[in-house]
């Protein structure tokens, strides 16, 4: 009987001593801050302890069950301080609804712990978002990445930014989904120049600085037009 009585007891002992020590190790979080504005929804946290921390996962759902991810981050590394995060996420969403969110912290023994979960209801149509832009002067190349909800004409104005003048207005065919556009700048010489998207009664604009010769004649001599409604 003491040799039972002793093996459950140093069992449970290990049982315990594991617990404690997983918990131990999960990060610990304060209050998930949403904040929805006109072009993206904020999100912010804090955090306690990293220790044995690997990265930090943003998830969000519209219907608090299935979760997709938004993006990893690595934690800041400093566990002897409370560490603030924030991100903006730039997905799109249509105005009413609501989205939560969720971080998730990854270990490296691979145990994930959760953080507080948060709600926000959309109160601006984002059905539209620019995500990157590159450009390679040398080559003329220039190319827009882009995500849209929606279908049509995306026009584009390339705007002076020394006197608002607009020097070319092109228009792209817009699918759902991630876009991979490449822009046709060739003829915009050197300048300061702010490239604005319109899509869907939306508006996203990216800055774009060309050296080299001056610009032409005949596009210093447009002046600003009225822009689609498309």
């Amino acid at each position: 009987m003491k040799k039972k009585l002793i093996y459950h007891t140093l069992t449970t002992l290990i049982i315990s001593t594991f617990c404690l020590s997983a918990s131990a190790q999960q990060t610990q979080y304060s209050e998930l801050i949403i904040t929805e504005m006109e072009f993206g929804t904020a999100i912010e946290w804090t955090t306690y302890n990293e220790k044995n921390t690997k990265a930090f996962v943003i998830e969000k759902s519209t219907d608090a069950v299935n979760f997709e991810e938004v993006v990893t981050l690595d934690p800041i590394r400093n566990n002897k301080h409370k560490k603030g995060y924030s991100y903006v996420d730039l997905g799109l969403g249509t105005k009413g609804e609501k989205v939560h969110y969720r971080i998730k912290g990854v270990h490296n023994d691979g145990i994930f712990s959760q953080g507080k979960m948060a709600a926000v209801t959309k109160k601006h149509q984002n059905h539209f978002a620019v995500s990157n832009f590159e450009m390679n002067e040398s080559s003329n190349e220039y190319t827009l990445y882009y995500t849209s909800m929606v279908e049509g004409d995306m026009q584009m104005d390339v705007v002076a930014r020394e006197d608002a003048s607009i020097l070319q207005t092109e228009f792209y065919q817009a699918s759902i989904g991630f876009n991979k556009l490449e822009l046709d700048l060739k003829t915009i010489a050197s300048g300061n120049y702010e490239l604005v998207f319109t899509l869907d009664n939306e508006t996203a604009s990216v800055v774009l600085i060309k050296s080299g010769e001056a610009l032409p004649e005949n596009l210093m001599s447009q002046k600003p037009s009225e822009k689609s409604n498309n």
